[in-house]
């Protein structure tokens, strides 16, 4: 992951078009893990002055973006399969998304939604919805979160790593 970090820091510039970025990450990526690894992410552009979020899902879980004053929670999912996964990558969806004043976003991994219960695996997808779809800002949501993992933790349920990163526009 370092390794594809310092790639993403020598690729990226404020001009490249996000779909060009995920070809260039994905032929880095075949470069070096030689077909035998795949990587899974979530990358954007936000312009302050439009208000417009630009993205890629490239086979991540599609972070959460609530708006508290309509109510809406959107999932961003509009994207392209793993980085890796294939020479080239058919089909890159950029989405576009107009962000409301006060929006939060939630980007995770699937250690906080998928939960081992007994010999199930079952989704905490709605309950991480639930913490973030209401009039609270970030930083209280955030301590939910915690809340909810010590308590799945204590319970065993989880049984992967977990990222968490939440933002208010």
């Amino acid at each position: 992951m370092s390794n594809f970090q310092a790639v993403i820091r020598s690729v990226f510039s404020p001009r490249i078009s996000l779909r060009k970025l995920v070809h260039q990450l994905n032929r880095r990526v075949n470069e070096s893990a030689n077909s035998e690894k795949f990587i899974t992410m979530f990358i954007g552009k936000y312009n302050v002055l439009t208000r417009r979020l630009t993205y890629v899902n490239a086979g991540h879980l599609p972070p959460l973006l609530f708006e508290p004053r309509k109510g809406h929670m959107l999932s961003l999912d509009k994207g392209c399969i793993g980085l890796g996964m294939l020479d080239v990558i058919p089909v890159i969806e950029v989405g576009k998304v107009f962000v409301s004043k006060d929006s939060k976003f939630l980007a995770f991994t699937d250690g906080l939604v998928e939960l081992e219960r007994g010999n199930k695996i079952t989704s905490g997808l709605m309950s991480v919805e639930k913490i973030i779809s209401n009039q609270k800002n970030m930083d209280q949501n955030i301590v939910e979160i915690r809340s909810f993992i010590s308590k799945h933790v204590d319970m065993q349920s989880i049984f992967d790593d977990i990222s968490v990163i939440g933002m208010e526009f």
